[in-house]
């Protein structure tokens, strides 16, 4: 396969079994799919997770792909879609770190805390 090759030619054949040709479209398309991630995610090692669970995903559903777009774009709005989900995720899960150390303060006693700070500081002790 050269660089001429189209997207849909070599979907075809890696459909009909030449599945190490999916490589082509792999290094295709990494930088311009990890970019977008990154864009999204703004941390390079979560992108880096995400372009990596894409093509995973295409490949493991290429039969999907119908064709009515380019493969590009539909590989794209895999990639978008998967960094959307996992910065929600995250966002979430950052909510709930702070959410639980706000309860944990709020439960402490008072003079729980404010002895932790004067033994912490050496003061009235």
């Amino acid at each position: 396969m050269n660089e001429a090759t189209s997207d849909e030619e070599i979907v075809k054949k890696v459909l009909e079994g030449e599945t190490a040709l999916y490589e082509v479209l792999v290094h295709r398309y990494n930088q311009r799919l990890y970019r977008i991630c990154r864009a999204i995610l703004r941390n390079k090692s979560e992108a880096r997770d995400v372009v990596q669970h894409t093509h995973a995903k295409a490949y493991e559903r290429l039969d999907q792909f119908a064709g009515r777009a380019r493969f590009s774009t539909w590989l794209t709005t895999i990639a978008v879609n998967e960094a959307s989900l996992r910065r929600r995720r995250g966002d979430r899960f950052d909510s709930l770190d702070e959410q639980a150390t706000t309860q944990r303060n709020d439960a402490a006693p008072r003079g729980a805390i404010l002895a932790g700070r004067n033994s912490a500081t050496g003061i009235g002790g």
